[in-house]
């Protein structure tokens, strides 16, 4: 990171001089330009910033005491945010100027005394703070939303690395008196099919203590299926089960407990267990919806930031030139597998399933013949969203969670996704409050 050593007002000085000069040679004083700054920055205010999950304005027309200058001299609060949030800073001040923005990582929330809140309205900070849970989504279309709330829609076939997450855990030794650090390693792999890239299958993967053990479910039947090393797929059929992986001297590591909620036919709950030094924690709990022959809906959520920072795959924080609809050819393709799914791990049956329901072509350039719909049939999609997730108990659900739900569920409507769809939502709605 490269330190910035400059005073704050002999940058302002510097940057206002070479602003006002600009502006003068088209006839506007500087009296005018200081006038437009200040009524640039309130209507900047005024339309509201989106920002992702988590930051919201810590100070407005404020500049932070210690920073660091994050990359070149014109970022704007959005790569600022996901560039400063990656490498560990939760506040970040930005200016808004004519033609430019300049942003900064914050050490902490003190204040520059050369620029209080209120004396130079270009200025705000923006702070970070953490909620007991963070979360990241995959629903319908699929609509993907990562760990630090930045969303997308990916329309693109195959099989993507959602989720990797790969740390240690301090294990008692034998005799109790030291500790021994252990190797943790989960995958989640989803499979995108047809033309509007519904989610159709689920690898989840760990590689724990040295042990291999696999679940899998398609939506063919919405079932799971559970693998230890090379021994044979079986259905994981009780009620609520537990597949443990344990390290070379036999002690438990990490566990996948899969549970069943809210009346599910199945169970739409997987914990993703580790065991510390202190006891058993959850490290993630994926959530499902799934219809036989239809597609399923994820929800993941994770407790504690330190091990968010380390997760790679698509919900990964801090994803640089993320869009808001991304194809096989963006970004995404970083993280789609290049083996098959037998080949990672999953079995010949959901792999043949996965292969008919591919469509056999070019996603992006069929994007064109994606069904749209007129603004009554889209009133007519939100009763019908908002009919399905209200009826799930959703009196409990945070106003933006439902939100987002609700617009998620008529976008896919809108393209041919059917009442399916909202039925879904609903489920793996509900399952976030339980």
């Amino acid at each position: 990171k490269i330190s910035f050593r400059m005073s704050p007002m002999a940058l302002l000085l510097s940057v206002l001089a070479s602003w006002t000069s600009s502006v003068a040679a088209k006839g506007l004083d500087s009296s005018c330009l200081l006038q437009t700054m200040a009524g640039q920055n309130r209507q900047n205010l005024s339309d509201g910033l989106s920002l992702p999950v988590g930051w919201s304005e810590f100070c407005q027309g404020c500049f932070c005491k210690s920073r660091v200058l994050p990359r070149g001299p014109d970022v704007a609060l959005d790569p600022c945010i996901a560039h400063c949030q990656g490498r560990g800073y939760s506040v970040v001040a930005s200016g808004k100027f004519p033609g430019r923005t300049m942003c900064f990582c914050c050490e902490d929330t003190a204040l520059s005394p050369e620029m209080m809140p209120g004396d130079y309205h270009w200025w705000n900070m923006y702070q970070f703070r953490q909620t007991k849970q963070i979360s990241a989504e995959a629903i319908g279309d699929p609509h993907i939303k990562t760990l630090d709330g930045r969303s997308y829609t990916l329309l693109s076939q195959g099989t993507f690395l959602l989720w990797h997450l790969a740390m240690e855990t301090e294990l008692p030794f034998s005799g109790g008196e030291s500790e021994v650090k252990t190797p943790v390693e989960w995958q989640i792999y989803a499979h995108y099919s047809g033309r509007q890239s519904f989610t159709k299958g689920l690898l989840l993967m760990d590689m724990s203590g040295g042990s291999h053990k696999m679940l899998e479910i398609t939506s063919q039947k919405c079932e799971w299926r559970a693998r230890k090393g090379h021994q044979e797929w079986i259905a994981v059929k009780s009620s609520d089960s537990e597949l443990i992986s344990l390290d070379a001297a036999g002690n438990d590591v990490t566990t996948f407990n899969l549970v069943t909620t809210n009346g599910a036919k199945f169970h739409n709950q997987v914990h993703m267990n580790m065991k510390t030094k202190v006891g058993k924690t959850d490290i993630a709990v994926l959530r499902l919806s799934c219809r036989p022959n239809h597609n399923l809906n994820l929800h993941l959520t994770m407790e504690r930031r330190s091990d968010m920072k380390q997760v790679e795959g698509e919900v990964k924080m801090a994803r640089k030139a993320l869009s808001t609809l991304q194809t096989s050819t963006s970004t995404d393709s970083e993280f789609k597998a290049a083996k098959k799914w037998q080949d990672l791990g999953g079995s010949d049956e959901a792999a043949a399933y996965l292969h008919r329901v591919d469509e056999l072509m070019l996603i992006q350039a069929d994007m064109s013949k994606l069904q749209e719909c007129n603004s009554q049939e889209e009133k007519e999609f939100e009763k019908t969203c908002s009919k399905h997730l209200r009826a799930m108990g959703s009196h409990a659900i945070a106003e933006a969670t439902f939100t987002d739900f609700l617009s998620d569920c008529i976008y896919d409507m809108c393209r041919g996704a059917g009442e399916t769809a909202a039925e879904l939502a609903a489920e793996l709605l509900a399952s976030t409050a339980s």
